[in-house]
């Protein structure tokens, strides 16, 4: 019987276990990034709840440079989920940037920019609203 409880308990924390990550593999809302005609950049507002984050879309070219800037406590990071090896943090601070706060693109490419807060703030239960602003240029 309690080889039985056991069991059940340990599949009902997988079953949960499983589908927390698999929440957090999705993102809560996924934006794709449109630039008016003559604009290189757009702004966009958010609000981040928990471990969830945003996603912006966009298609950009090698040597393009990327900057985002936000408001708000959250934390910007670039993806390319075939190209990039990792993520790039984009933050004001990160050493991927250079000394304009733009980041380089590597490759021809759709790129994915994530809005999200740090595990401490989200783990205190936070949503903070934020402004993310886009900008791509030659």
């Amino acid at each position: 019987m309690k080889q039985l409880m056991t069991a059940a308990l340990i599949a009902g924390l997988t079953i949960t276990s499983t589908a927390s990550m698999a929440a957090a593999d999705k993102p809560a809302k996924a934006v794709a990034v449109k630039f008016k005609a003559g604009a290189s950049g757009a702004t966009y507002h958010g609000k981040i709840k928990g471990y969830g984050y945003d996603q912006y879309s966009f298609y950009a070219k090698k040597g393009q440079r990327l900057k985002a800037v936000t408001t708000g406590n959250v934390e910007t990071y670039l993806f390319n989920n075939s190209l990039l090896p990792d993520s790039v943090n984009l933050g004001e601070y990160s050493s991927h940037l250079d000394s304009h706060g733009d980041y380089i693109l590597p490759y021809t490419g759709t790129y994915q920019v994530r809005v999200l807060q740090t595990r401490n703030a989200a783990r205190k239960g936070k949503t903070p609203n934020y402004t993310l602003q886009l900008t791509i240029r030659q």
